[in-house]
């Protein structure tokens, strides 16, 4: 969580909300375009590594646009996956979603 980072991540962000303003400012865009955020582990620093801490194995995933079915939960709209709670998952059972699962 250094400085470097945290202008890294802040540098993003106003990308990000470039993107997206220039979406919800163009119709053609609007209508067509759906935004995909999320990242590929989670944690704080370089420490991510832990897997007993539920926030090391949680991550974003956030979708914008013309599609988005509105605050709804991923795993009501998609039922063969089975939503880890605040466990880690094991291998070999029912799977939750996962970032690599996005597909167009």
């Amino acid at each position: 969580m250094g400085k470097q980072y945290i202008d890294a991540v802040g540098r993003t962000d106003v990308l990000l909300g470039r993107i997206l303003k220039t979406v919800d400012h163009r119709p053609a865009l609007r209508s067509h375009t759906l935004v995909i955020l999320t990242a590929d582990h989670g944690g704080r620093g370089a420490s991510h590594y832990e897997a007993g801490k539920l926030r090391n194995f949680r991550i974003p995933f956030l979708a914008w646009g013309p599609w988005r079915p509105g605050r709804r939960d991923l795993y009501g709209l998609n039922p063969t996956f089975r939503s880890p709670g605040s466990n880690r998952t094991r291998y070999g059972s029912q799977q939750p979603i996962r970032n690599g699962d996005l597909r167009t």
